[in-house]
């Protein structure tokens, strides 16, 4: 069995139908003879490869060695307002590259996204813990790579928040009494277009474990929860490339958490 992304390219007009709006992309799980495809019935054999407002039209990489997984890149944006960012003398970007693997549990199959990004790190730290129990961290100059382990979390919704100043912040999180997933880009900066704030969501499977990989650009967050079987890709345009990490719980009481910060080089020489 091998995982066969579907992808149509056109604009969000004349292709609705994304979780979020706009355009999107799903995949499709199954076994290929060499003629014909037939798509599994196993439960979590098919769904959206991304569940954020900007990762669409991914494809794979030819040439890899022999054994090596599959490796998919997306392009960053989405029809409804790809023209529109405000960005110059580029626009539009890509996503990290992330190799591919499944998983089968209880829950069923589902597709694992691991970001290839460790041959960027430069140097590590872990959050530091505040008087009251909650973890926080000193402004960050993006880009970088937090991993969060929350365990078995007794409160209902928490998660991390990354603040820009005291009124701009985007916030990722785990919502246990809705079974969701959610970033929530909509105090997060420039607006851009009516279709740009957005708080996006995925299911959340009780029984994966409740870990977060964030990787923080200047212009986007990338976040993987789940074990990587939630992939969630969001544009941000925050005024300013430092940032706090603080995590929180809708309760306001202190959440158990371990984690680990990476700053990551830029990939140009």
């Amino acid at each position: 069995m091998s995982p066969a992304s579907s992808c149509r390219c056109g604009r969000a007009e004349s292709l609705p139908g994304a979780p979020q709006g706009g355009s999107g992309e799903q995949y499709f799980l199954g076994n290929f003879d060499g003629k014909r495809f037939t798509v599994s019935a196993e439960p979590g054999s098919h769904g959206w490869t991304n569940y954020g407002k900007d990762d669409y039209c991914a494809i794979s990489f030819n040439g890899l060695p022999k054994g090596e997984k599959p490796i998919l890149i997306g392009w960053m944006s989405n029809w409804q307002y790809a023209s529109k960012l405000p960005t110059s003398p580029w626009r539009g970007q890509m996503s990290l590259p992330r190799r591919l693997s499944l998983l089968r549990d209880d829950a069923g199959l589902a597709l694992v996204q691991s970001p290839v990004v460790a041959p960027l790190r430069v140097d590590h730290s872990n959050l530091s813990t505040t008087k009251d129990g909650n973890r926080s961290a000193n402004m960050q100059e993006a880009p970088f790579e937090l991993n969060l382990q929350f365990g078995r979390p007794s409160q209902q919704v928490f998660g991390v928040r990354i603040y820009i100043d005291e009124q701009h912040w985007t916030e990722i999180g785990f919502d246990q009494p809705n079974r969701e997933f959610y970033m929530d880009r909509t105090r997060s900066g420039a607006a851009v277009t009516p279709d740009f704030p957005a708080r996006t969501t995925a299911p959340l499977i009780a029984s994966r474990s409740y870990d977060l990989k964030l990787v923080v650009d200047r212009s986007s967050i990338e976040a993987y929860a789940q074990n990587g079987t939630i992939a969630m890709t969001d544009l941000i345009f925050p005024a300013s490339q430092s940032s706090r990490i603080a995590i929180f719980s809708a309760s306001g009481k202190a959440v158990s958490v371990k984690g680990d910060r990476w700053k990551l080089r830029s990939i140009w020489r």
